[in-house]
């Protein structure tokens, strides 16, 4: 009885691994999934390029000083005007225009009563670009600590030195102890690829020779 049981097994199993529609879902949905893990990735990647902005703010100072920073990122290829002094009127223009696709929005810098740091507002037609959001935090950040540096007397060049970042990178020691230039972000999506393509591969596997037997 298990002898038969084994030879029935077997067989199923060969015909279904021998099938067309077998070796097309094994190799197809793979292939559409790593499409759109691909796809996914590079738009993440370019999102938030090749943007026009505008900074409105009631200080001058303050506007210059983001789009500096802004315009600091290269690789982002953003083109930044400024609008300041900023009033009523002029933040009901800019949402004119971004309706119109003059630009692709704009920060709208204010100080409300009680705060001692400018309130920022992002006005866009894009509610998910969480890239550009992160780059005008990250501007408006970098600009206010350099006009409280500059309040107490701090020099442009202190100032600049000081609010320098860093850059980190990366070296991946082998077993031999060499030391070679490695990627965080390209390993994680690959182990995080291929460790889906194992765990979806045994699942679709089971499923069949189950459903054979």
């Amino acid at each position: 009885m298990p002898n038969n049981i084994a030879l029935i097994a077997k067989r199923e199993y060969l015909e279904q691994v021998r099938g067309k529609a077998f070796k097309l879902t094994t190799i197809l949905i793979p292939a559409i999934f790593i499409c759109i893990f691909g796809v996914g990735y590079l738009a993440g990647k370019n999102s938030g390029n090749g943007k026009h902005l505008v900074v409105a703010a009631a200080d001058p100072v303050l506007a210059r000083q983001v789009k500096e920073k802004l315009l600091s990122d290269t690789d982002s290829h953003t083109t930044v005007d400024v609008a300041s002094p900023a009033s009523e009127a002029d933040r009901e223009q800019l949402i004119r225009r971004i309706t119109s696709k003059q630009i692709d929005g704009f920060l709208w810098l204010e100080v409300k009563p009680g705060d001692t740091a400018p309130h920022g507002t992002y006005y866009s037609q894009s509610s998910g670009d969480f890239v550009t959001t992160s780059r005008l935090q990250s501007a408006v950040s970098h600009s206010i600590v350099q006009q409280r540096l500059a309040a107490r007397g701090f020099q442009q060049t202190e100032i600049d030195s000081i609010t320098k970042t860093a850059d980190i990178e990366t070296r991946q020691i082998d077993k031999n102890g060499n030391a070679s230039t490695s990627n965080a972000m390209g390993t994680f999506w690959a182990a995080y690829i291929m460790a889906f393509l194992l765990s979806f591969t045994v699942i679709l596997y089971g499923m069949n020779v189950g459903r054979s037997v």
